[in-house]
């Protein structure tokens, strides 16, 4: 027996409930095949518990066949959120016979069964879902005149329109209110008698022997200001008294309380002050605070000692400062030891004054002058902060001074003008009547801090100058920070003490253990992360984080310069140590901002730092005078692509310059002191006097004013005012990644008789416009990687790698030039080598291709030679020339044993023992080669 050509297997026909992907067409769909398409009826609904209702679709077979699977298409996307259930309901109808002429036709049979069988599936599905009568009961039928709320109620064998539900709500609602009007008449409910409102009670007496009250409203009955009240003190303050010859005072019931209770109007208008005050203040504490969905008015300082909670709904703080500019002056709310506050947007009123520390905010932690007040265990979430006014000076909306630890703070929001966002600022003991420069004899720091969620986005700059603001701080966890439209994004700074007069746990602690996770910061103006290790004086001398030891990490930090960024740094660091940032991103926004072309990443005076990632800008990091264990990890692309001459990968500055002596200097002294220091200096920097150098053993700050540095015990004796030389140390730099497009890959910008020294670069340079590496007076350079597609602007001058100046000790390991994919070079050298570098080599060079030589030297002198060390290299069958350049030799080292190519006979004065020279150019029956013996040159071969 064949198979029906029209299987029917068992099927509700019709689909599960699907959910919109935001596509327009959906299906096949498993199990469900039509034999029309109008059978084919879809519904939907766009939230749970709404009815489904038919919608219209257009329908398509998949295949042709007469009984087929099919899709469905939507007028209109469909969004995640809508449901929707796919149903076959055909309408029974007999379309065609089953005979041909006297025959049955056994697959129009075929067909017509199956019809029928899907359409009593359907009916079958149908009948379950519909209401069905218990066995031997009559049949039931509806009255058709029901409205929206009604009920059903059965009336013989029809269910007929019953009472309507809304209207018993609403008649529900009338006897609550009869009853709370009767309630306000003090009738008793078992011992607790019930009063109609706080208000009212002055003038009402409580009879004897009634401890406790209940009362149903502030107000108003209803109000939400009412509660259950005892005349036993319980350790908070009173609320209200009740009067007559019975008078006492009454205080409220219960840990959870409603602000209304306190007589907040919140009605947007009414000063609420008085109320929040008491709400807040110390004998509550251990309370929690419910705030409904309202405006609260408020002004002033707001101490808070318990938990201020938003129930539901945007809870709205107005709060006015008074912008006094002293030390008296409006803090805001004031949180207090074990203070919360959750689920509140603020609004901060206008504030004129430029008084320094924590007045005029909105909210505020600790103290700016202090002597040590706790400020802990507190704790903040879905904070909403806007500003009507950008404020004077320091005016920060939200900040933590002094004393403050061991607090969280989770998804803050920062809009409108607010000067700086979230400050974290030491605080100290200072003279209150000039906070700003007086003297500081003991200071404390916020620690121990998380901080989890800000997102701040602002019009204009003026209207944020900075986010996160971290000042003499330590021990901080700050995560999943997005900030955009702001002067200065992130700040670390020492402050104006850094840890010269640190009390408690933060002795030795200042700017240790900071680390940021998950950052983003979008179109800022001065600079990304803008880092500090130098502190004020008003401690008495400066600190430096460098000296002292600091910690600070970024772990994936994204920074997109946009129009606001003309100039602005991504990272700009000086005087730091122990910085760690993994997973940066450096881009502009819609790679467009072409012209901006300072560094993206600048270090000045920084040592122990490690940098890896990726950045595309036209000039990526320089380092001015940093040194010891420096890395910079990172993939480097050039944003343009005219290699315009400001465009560096890296750039190294190392610099050196005249200072002359504030004091006399002794042998054997330990320290020196200049008149004056030009520039930032770290350990490693030497200073030169009488002819003698010592080392310093510290960084130091620039200064106009004397400044003492710690040196290696001093060599020399020399009076105030004589000469010296200070050279800042540039060294011990590691690089790693690599660097394409840009005018040149590795600067080594030194100046003024400064010079790098200990450089390791392992780059892979790609596309350069000039040079790859340009080295001037650098000592110790380590080079490897490889170098492709150099002089990209065919320049004559332009080599994969040029050094001039003075370069000595460069050595480069196993490199590759101008290994090209197509074999062809616009590099004119490999290497160019100046005539006063000294102690070149190279280990197992691979020179593939270049357009005059592999190696070029230029004016070497016989007294300076270079002498140079090629060991195992190899010289590829496309150079022109393996080594070029003039003057009288130009040297290459094979093992212990120089060889020289020389123009003419060797000079007496030209090599040592066992050298060869070599003439470059045959002369037919003059010597050729020549090997130096007992201090003369002996002819080994004459030319033929």
């Amino acid at each position: 027996m064949s198979t029906t050509p029209y299987p029917v297997p068992r099927s509700t026909r019709q689909t599960d409930i699907l959910v919109g992907n935001g596509g327009k067409i959906y299906g096949p769909f498993d199990g469900l095949q039509i034999f029309d398409n109008e059978d084919v009826v879809v519904y939907t609904r766009t939230a749970a518990g709404q009815p489904f209702t038919p919608v219209a679709v257009t329908v398509v077979k998949v295949s042709g066949l007469s009984f087929d699977f099919f899709t469905i298409e939507f007028p209109e996307d469909v969004p995640s959120t809508t449901e929707f259930v796919v149903s076959s309901e055909r309408v029974a109808e007999r379309s065609a016979g089953v005979k041909k002429g006297t025959m049955l036709d056994m697959t129009a049979l075929e067909k017509e069964l199956s019809k029928i069988a899907t359409t009593n599936q359907e009916l079958r599905r149908d009948v379950d879902r519909a209401a069905r009568i218990e066995f031997g009961a009559p049949p039931l039928s509806i009255a058709s005149d029901l409205n929206d709320g009604d009920t059903l109620m059965k009336q013989g064998e029809r269910l007929v329109t019953g009472p309507n539900f809304l209207d018993a709500v609403a008649q529900a609602e009338a006897a609550r209110d009869i009853a709370v009007a009767a309630a306000s008449n003090a009738v008793s409910q078992g011992s607790v008698p019930i009063y109609a409102t706080v208000v009212s009670m002055p003038t009402v007496e409580v009879p004897a022997g009634i401890k406790t009250i209940r009362v149903n409203g502030y107000y108003e009955e209803g109000d939400g200001g009412g509660g259950e009240f005892t005349q036993t003190s319980n350790g908070t303050s009173t609320l209200f008294s009740s009067g007559g010859s019975t008078a006492r005072a009454w205080y409220i019931v219960g840990d959870v309380l409603n602000i209304r209770s306190f007589g907040a109007k919140l009605d947007g208008v009414t000063d609420d002050t008085a109320a929040v005050v008491k709400a807040g203040s110390p004998t509550f504490a251990g309370k929690e605070i419910r705030f409904p969905p309202k405006t609260c008015v408020v002004q002033g300082s707001l101490p808070v000692n318990n938990r201020f909670i938003g129930v539901v709904g945007d809870v709205h703080f107005k709060v006015t400062v008074n912008g006094g500019t002293d030390m008296n002056s409006d803090r805001g709310f004031w949180l207090k030891d074990k203070g919360q506050m959750h689920n509140i947007i603020f609004e901060r009123g206008v504030t004129a004054g430029s008084i320094s520390g924590e007045f005029n905010n909105a909210v505020v932690i600790g103290e700016y002058y202090t002597h040590g007040t706790e400020y802990s265990n507190i704790h903040m979430s879905n904070i909403t902060m806007i500003g009507v006014d950008a404020g004077v000076g320091r005016r920060s909306i939200f900040g933590l001074y002094g004393n403050v630890h061991d607090c969280t703070f989770k998804n803050f929001k920062f809009k409108g003008f607010i000067s700086y966002a979230f400050m974290n600022h030491w605080g100290g003991n200072f003279d209150p009547a000039a906070p700003d420069t007086s003297s500081v004899t003991a200071s404390w720091h916020p620690r121990r801090i998380k901080i989890d969620g800000v997102f701040m986005e602002n019009p204009a700059p003026d209207a944020g100058l900075g986010c996160i603001y971290l000042s003499g701080v330590h021990d901080y966890d700050i995560r999943n920070v997005f900030i955009n439209g702001v002067r200065t994004p992130i700040v670390v700074a020492a402050g104006d003490v850094g840890g010269l007069v640190a009390q408690g746990d933060s002795v030795g602690q200042v700017l240790k253990n900071i680390s940021f996770d998950n950052c983003t910061l979008l179109n800022y103006q001065t600079a990304g992360v803008l880092m500090s290790g130098v502190s004020g004086t008003r401690a008495g001398a400066l600190w430096l984080a460098i000296n002292e030891g600091s910690l600070v990490t970024f772990n994936n930090l994204v920074i997109r310069r946009g129009a606001l960024s003309a100039s602005a740094r991504a990272i700009d660091a000086r005087l730091m140590t122990g910085l760690r940032i993994k997973g940066l991103e450096i881009t502009h926004e819609n790679d467009a901002f072409q012209d901006i072309l300072t560094p993206a990443i600048f270090l000045q005076a920084c040592d122990d730092t490690e940098i890896s990632g990726r950045t595309k800008v036209p000039f990526a990091t320089e380092l001015v005078g940093c040194g010891k264990k420096v890395k910079i990890d990172t993939n480097d692309d050039c944003l343009r692509t005219d290699y315009n001459t400001a465009c560096y990968a890296t750039r190294l500055t190392g610099q050196s310059g005249a200072h002359a002596l504030g004091a006399a200097l002794s042998i054997g002294d330990q320290t020196v002191t200049l008149q004056s220091l030009a520039f930032d200096v770290v350990a490693g920097s030497t200073i030169a006097v009488g002819g003698r150098t010592m080392v310093l053993t510290k960084a130091a700050a620039q200064s106009a004013t004397p400044v003492v540095l710690s040196i290696t015990p001093s060599f020399v004796a020399a009076a105030a005012l004589a000469p010296a030389t200070v050279e800042k140390y540039t060294g011990d730099i590691d690089l790693d990644g690599y660097a394409e497009g840009f005018y040149v890959g590795l600067l080594c910008n030194n100046t003024t008789s400064g010079r790098a020294r200990g450089v390791v670069s392992s780059r892979n340079f790609r596309r350069s416009g000039l040079y790859d590496i340009y080295g001037r007076a650098v000592r110790g350079l380590r080079v490897d990687g490889s170098f492709k597609e150099g002089n990209q602007l065919d320049d004559a001058n332009g080599d994969n790698m040029r050094l001039i100046n003075g370069c000595s000790d460069v050595v480069v390991n196993a490199p590759s030039f101008e290994d090209n994919d197509d074999a062809s070079t616009k590099a004119r050298r490999n290497i160019y080598l100046f005539g006063d570098t000294v102690a070149f080599r190279a280990v197992a060079p691979a020179f593939f291709n270049a357009q005059l030589s592999a190696v070029n030297y230029f004016a070497p002198s016989v007294s300076g030679e270079m002498q140079p060390s090629f060991v195992g290299a190899y010289f590829g069958p496309l150079l022109p020339n393996r080594i070029t350049g003039t003057g009288v030799a130009k040297g290459a080292t094979i093992g212990d044993k120089q060889t020289y190519f020389v123009t003419s006979a060797p000079v007496a004065s030209l090599g040592s023992n066992g050298d060869e020279a070599i003439l470059e150019t045959i002369v037919s029956g003059q010597p050729e080669r020549w090997r130096k013996s007992a201090g003369a040159w002996v002819v080994l071969a004459t030319a033929p």
